[in-house]
């Protein structure tokens, strides 16, 4: 067993379904190739020196990393089409990937340079069949095979490269980055930081082995968003021994990360539904999209009025949109007060205190906000009662 196939608990090593006889052709879209004959490579400085394009390419702008995990199946996908997009590893098998047309994505695993017919070829086929255009970050480790495979031409390779670096420099992809690839989602993070985003929110991180006991692990076999006609024990290539060396690496490997973008002002949030890592502050999917069709309805609704109250809780709203939860909540509570003196009552505040106190982490404040909403806005039914249920299960789980 490699040892880096160790470094993956999100996604655990499984062979990919071989693809049909007649579909054995890897890219019809595009050739295997010495790229290297019209392209060369001098050396990792100018490998890496392509990076440069990306560096605080989002400044300031919100980013969704999007990971493997089963939970995925119950969120709506579709309104990340628009978001800038980190996604890992094999997701463009999720039966939404095509509707998400995720912005990059990032593959750390050596099994798919070490294996590429089993694992590589038949994901990029993948993601050519669905016409997506993602910036695919691969490692250095693996450039004598990628440097002779075309993905087609959609997809652009670019590189990181593991180094001595630690958080107390800038995490830069045209230098060497921290060894942190206990995880791909890890590699996603520090990719996010290179380009500027803030917040940075995950979905679909469940680590659920995290709480698998000693007894359990022997029969557990991980689980994701697409489906496999195979699921591999996680003990067939893993002892239980190993795995506790992986989970502490990984927990301190995030820990790191946590701080440090805590000192570079980054919020790292975790919108997963459910999931079993506990590092990051957690947010409700949903809540994350104000301006979507129903919720839309609602600001028109608060649009409608007049009064000082409207244009507080209009502020809000824009501070919501643009990932500022605790100014916009500091906002509704003023237009709260506001409105219990004013002629007309503005149905909504409530319900967007919750979406902003679930932002901030502070999940009991914001089922009791989303429930009063409920009974003095049962207009609002349709918004109020998902919110209360997910938020619900988080407080139980």
């Amino acid at each position: 067993m490699h040892p880096a196939s160790q470094a993956h608990p999100e996604n655990f090593i499984k062979p990919l379904n071989p693809a049909p006889a007649a579909a054995k052709v890897p890219f019809r879209l595009g050739s295997i190739s010495d790229v290297s004959k019209t392209n060369p490579i001098l050396n990792l400085e100018d490998l890496l020196r392509r990076n440069r394009h990306f560096k605080n390419l989002h400044a300031g702008q919100r980013c969704f990393i999007v990971g493997n995990g089963p939970s995925t199946q119950y969120q709506n996908l579709s309104r990340l089409k628009d978001e800038i997009t980190i996604a890992v590893n094999d997701f463009a098998r999720n039966p939404e990937a095509a509707s998400v047309q995720y912005s990059y994505w990032v593959l750390a695993a050596p099994f798919y340079w070490e294996r590429p017919q089993v694992h590589f070829l038949p994901v990029v086929q993948l993601a050519v069949d669905q016409a997506l255009s993602p910036q695919l970050f691969v490692p250095t480790t693996g450039f004598s095979y990628f440097n002779t495979v075309r993905p087609g031409p959609l997809i652009n390779y670019n590189y990181f490269h593991y180094s001595q670096a630690t958080i107390e420099t800038e995490i830069d992809f045209t230098q060497g980055i921290p060894a942190y690839g206990q995880n791909v989602i890890l590699v996603a993070m520090m990719l996010a930081f290179h380009l500027g985003c803030n917040p940075i929110y995950l979905i679909g991180i469940d680590h659920d082995i995290l709480k698998v006991t000693e007894e359990q692990y022997a029969d557990y076999a991980s689980a994701h968003s697409y489906k496999e006609a195979d699921c591999q024990k996680v003990s067939d290539y893993m002892t239980w021994e190993q795995w506790q060396g992986a989970k502490a690496r990984m927990l301190f490997q995030y820990g790191e990360l946590k701080t440090y973008a805590a000192g570079r002002g980054i919020q790292v949030r975790d919108a997963t539904c459910g999931g079993h890592l506990e590092v990051f502050p957690k947010d409700n999917y949903d809540s994350l999209f104000v301006g979507d069709a129903g919720q839309g309805k609602l600001v028109r609704e608060i649009r409608s009025h007049v009064g000082a109250s409207r244009v507080l809780a209009e502020a809000a709203c824009k501070l919501l949109d643009a990932g500022e939860a605790l100014p916009a909540l500091s906002l509704l509570n003023d237009a709260f007060k506001q409105n219990r003196t004013e002629h007309t009552r503005i149905a909504g505040i409530q319900y967007l205190r919750a979406l902003a106190l679930a932002r901030l982490g502070r999940l009991a404040e914001a089922l009791l906000a989303a429930r009063e909403d409920l009974a003095y806005n049962p207009a609002n039914r349709a918004l109020a009662e998902p919110l209360i249920s997910q938020l619900e299960a988080e407080l139980v789980g």
